[in-house]
């Protein structure tokens, strides 16, 4: 039974990513139409990316379960830029960056904002409300920004018609949802046997889950040699989580289990802060070896997520 369980869960995530893809793509097709700047779609991309997460989070809130979506939330900042950011510089072999580091830091100082809230056991009203602002300012910035500079990059013309493609994207946003539904039921059924504490599961199952859209953007966006929507989808949906984090805030209080766990994610994310502003300034360019330091880092984390939940059971 419990085999079974494990691999519907597999079969869901796997429909999840799918029905998020159908959206971005779409999507991307719209903004072809309209001459949207490649920065900024991205960005709308890493918003739309995290439709998932914030499914997740929602049905979550109604569950009464929110410490997995809040693990999700968090768990997904390290996977962007370990597993994902890591990944993509590996295959993409060299990203150029125009090495100001002023152009990252605000995006790590908002998740980092985040973070601190949460150690003080629990994100307020007011807190989710701060960071709902701080999301809408940065969306604010880059539509500025892209307004000034026009993207040199273009996508080919797809011939789907309008109304298709809406259809389409509501279509898959309603795939999200249901399927984002199921699975909150069905892992937190899994949680009651294995007795894995909430949040550890966000941020080790959820995380990885609920990304499989970026990871897609990811690959698509490399094979067709177009870096810098991958990278600016990343930044969208990193940001995109922390506000999420405080829609669901805002809704209700959030009540953080702040423990050993999480420390070593604050910790881990503050590492890989570090990690990605250096590798992002030196020689104005990431390298195969950088993205093979982040990459390990996240394995690292992982582990010793792990292994904090392993003492804890034996102590």
């Amino acid at each position: 039974m419990m085999a079974f369980l494990i691999l519907l869960l597999f079969i869901l995530f796997y429909l999840l990513g799918k029905s998020a893809d159908l959206v971005v793509l779409q999507v991307k097709g719209l903004g072809e139409r309209f001459g949207i700047p490649l920065s900024f779609l991205g960005i709308i991309l890493g918003l739309l990316t995290s439709v998932p997460e914030l499914s997740v989070g929602i049905n979550a809130l109604l569950e009464n379960a929110v410490a997995v979506s809040v693990g999700n939330l968090f768990g997904g900042v390290i996977v962007l830029f370990g597993l994902i950011y890591g990944g993509g510089i590996i295959l993409n072999r060299k990203t150029k960056t125009d090495g100001k580091i002023w152009h990252i830091i605000p995006f790590f100082s908002y998740i980092l904002l985040a973070i601190i809230f949460g150690i003080t056991g629990t994100i307020t009203e007011v807190e989710g409300g701060i960071l709902m602002a701080g999301y809408l300012a940065f969306i604010f910035f880059l539509y500025l920004k892209g307004e000034k500079k026009q993207s040199d990059h273009h996508f080919k013309r797809t011939p789907i018609s309008l109304t298709k493609s809406v259809l389409i994207v509501i279509a898959g946003l309603l795939g999200v949802i249901v399927l984002s539904k199921l699975i909150v039921f069905l892992s937190l059924e899994f949680i009651k046997d294995f007795h894995i504490p909430e949040f550890l599961t966000g941020f080790l199952v959820f995380s990885i889950g609920t990304n499989l859209p970026e990871v897609t953007i990811t690959i698509r966006s490399w094979r067709k040699h177009i870096k810098d929507l991958s990278v600016a989808n990343i930044y969208g949906s990193a940001i995109a989580n922390i506000f999420i984090i405080g829609l669901l805030a805002f809704l209700k209080p959030i009540p953080i289990q702040t423990g050993m766990s999480y420390y070593a994610m604050a910790v881990a994310f503050l590492v890989l802060f570090i990690l990605t502003v250096f590798f992002y300034k030196s020689d104005k360019k990431l390298t195969r070896p950088e993205g093979f330091a982040l990459l390990g880092f996240y394995v690292l984390s992982v582990g010793t997520e792990l292994i904090l939940f392993i003492l804890g059971k034996m102590g």
